[in-house]
């Protein structure tokens, strides 16, 4: 239901095999998502903390930056995470609005090499796929220190 009438849409408005419509179906697939998870962050946090601020005067901006954001990082952590892994793994999108190597995602070129015209085996395949999964362990890898700070959050003692 979605495929189609959005590989249509990209044809006429000739974005078809550009980066710049790949980037904006991920955007648009992305944000949802990342609303959702921010908005059940921050409303987990206590209403008191934006009171306190206020009596102290500090402006909309200044409890923004100062204390809403730092307070955010662990659930920025998480929407990185998974958006990374997302767009990083994607086959659908890459495969139906691109065409040519130098637009297409890492999976989709890889997904290539495994076709009946492409004369690779098995191997060559295999350990592709190890290599290109190595940026999505390491992204998760520098976030973990993150999660583990998220989550001693919640525990008193």
């Amino acid at each position: 239901m979605l495929i189609i009438p959005l590989f249509v849409g990209y044809a006429d408005a000739n974005l078809y095999d550009h980066r710049l419509g790949l980037i904006l179906v991920y955007t648009a697939v992305s944000v949802p998502l990342a609303a959702f998870i921010m908005r059940n962050f921050f409303t987990g946090i206590s209403y008191t903390i934006y009171e306190a601020a206020v009596v102290d005067g500090a402006s909309a901006w200044r409890i923004f930056s100062r204390i809403y954001l730092p307070l955010a990082t662990t659930a920025l952590a998480a929407i990185f995470i998974l958006e990374f892994t997302f767009i990083w793994n994607d086959l659908l999108f890459g495969l139906t609005l691109s065409q040519t190597e130098t637009v297409r995602p890492v999976m989709t070129a890889l997904s290539s090499l495994l076709s009946a015209y492409a004369g690779t085996t098995y191997n060559v395949v295999l350990a592709a796929m190890l290599f290109v999964s190595l940026p999505t362990m390491v992204v998760f890898l520098c976030a973990q220190r993150l999660f583990a700070r998220g989550l001693s959050l919640g525990q008193t003692g």
